[in-house]
């Protein structure tokens, strides 16, 4: 018998903790402590470490990166090294872990459009489907060279992915909360 799967769905805490036949799922915001390294699969919900931005002489500058967020982003690169599955919940970049990631790991993207949200999303992989169907939605899309496959388009234009990292996987969904239900995490 293999030993249980632990699952972490980071940046949602509140939800108290489920039982599988297979593991247990636990949902948690920033402040929790352990290392997400720790996990099987960990589901990153973008926006739990989002940009900021300060006023300086008439124009918007991006913050310093803040300590956690950067501490988070190299727990998911070690998670990643070590072989587990990370999957980004998201619709757009602006998310201090987000970004870097992307970025770290040559995936390019850019918005649609001008940052319009886009919904009825055309989806490749079924086991995705009841999810992206009810809140898949984005704003930016990926370039078909930087992934290694996909997951679902918007206009012949990919919008979520798999890649190999290392011996892990990276997964991004896109997505916008429009509802509660924990079923699609499972």
């Amino acid at each position: 018998m293999s030993r249980p799967r632990q699952i972490i769905v980071f940046g949602t805490g509140g939800i108290k903790p489920l039982k599988l036949d297979y593991g247990e799922m636990i949902f948690e915001d920033e402040d929790f402590n352990r290392h997400l390294a720790e996990y099987d699969i960990i589901i990153y919900c973008a926006g739990t470490f989002g940009h900021k931005y300060e006023r300086v002489l008439h124009h918007s500058v991006l913050e310093t990166v803040p300590a956690e967020a950067i501490r988070r982003e190299k727990e998911i690169r070690l998670a990643l090294e070590k072989g587990r599955t990370v999957c980004i919940i998201g619709f757009d970049d602006e998310d201090y872990i987000v970004s870097g990631l992307l970025k770290s790991f040559k995936i390019y993207y850019g918005y649609i459009h001008e940052r319009e949200t886009f919904r009825n999303i055309e989806v490749k992989k079924s086991e995705f489907k009841p999810f992206l169907d009810d809140v898949g939605a984005t704003q930016i899309g990926f370039n078909k060279d930087s992934i290694d496959d996909a997951i679902c388009y918007i206009h012949e234009t990919v919008v979520g992915f798999s890649k190999r990292i290392g011996n892990g996987l990276l997964l991004f969904l896109p997505c916008i909360w429009g509802s509660k239900d924990i079923n699609y995490f499972i």
